[in-house]
């Protein structure tokens, strides 16, 4: 992990500063995730919000299994000259079978490329803590309109349970726990604009907003 101003209880000033607490990932290891959760923790603590840690830790899991998986995705694509847009069937195939076999691993990156996936902390005009996500590549209109579908699907869902029972799956899988992150939010009373993902700059974000409130 490289870790930026993560030392002691100096990263609580700079998070109230309003700067940026960042964790980038070549892979996510147990350790790694512990250093996360505490972080997380603190942070939580900080403003009075305990009752938020639960949700925040499984915010943070499925946004970083998703955005390793996202990246590992655009690097095989790369290596084996597929196109995500002309060929993504064949190409998400593939990959699939390609993570069957244990011949993709986390730590192989592109050229240029200093993290797998990046995590980070900020304090939003003292008013929220925002959560953030970012992995290599831009989602194309079908990974997209399918992000769209999970999100809208867990807006349209009152109960995890009921998405046990939906035939609607993602056959690339995240697309459940990005529906049990909307229903979770509904749950706590965050409104749907909490959450948010952008794409841009040959990098796709994925981001919640806890507001302290």
């Amino acid at each position: 992990m490289n870790s930026h101003n993560i030392e002691s209880t100096e990263f609580v000033r700079l998070f109230h500063s309003g700067q940026s607490i960042n964790f980038r990932f070549q892979q996510v290891s147990p350790l790694e995730m512990e250093h996360v959760r505490r972080v997380t923790e603190i942070l939580l603590q900080e403003n009075n919000m305990n009752h938020f840690f639960a949700f925040a830790h499984t915010v943070i899991k499925e946004f970083l299994q998703n955005g390793v998986k996202a990246t590992q995705k655009r690097i095989f694509f790369k290596n084996n000259g597929l196109d995500i847009d002309k060929n993504h069937k064949k190409a998400i195939e593939q990959f699939k079978e390609s993570m069957s076999n244990g011949d993709i691993h986390s730590h192989l990156l592109m050229e240029g490329m200093e993290f797998l996936v990046e995590l980070s902390f900020q304090e939003i005009e003292q008013k929220s803590l925002l959560i953030s996500v970012r992995n290599h590549g831009e989602m194309n209109s079908g990974e997209i309109k399918n992000v769209n579908f999970m999100i809208d699907r867990g807006r349209r869902t009152n109960e995890v349970s009921d998405l046990l029972s939906d035939e609607t799956a993602n056959k690339e899988g995240g697309g459940l726990g990005l529906s049990m992150i909307v229903i979770l939010m509904k749950k706590l009373g965050l409104t749907p604009d909490c959450l948010y993902y952008e794409v841009k700059d040959a990098f796709t974000s994925f981001n919640v907003r806890i507001p302290y409130n």
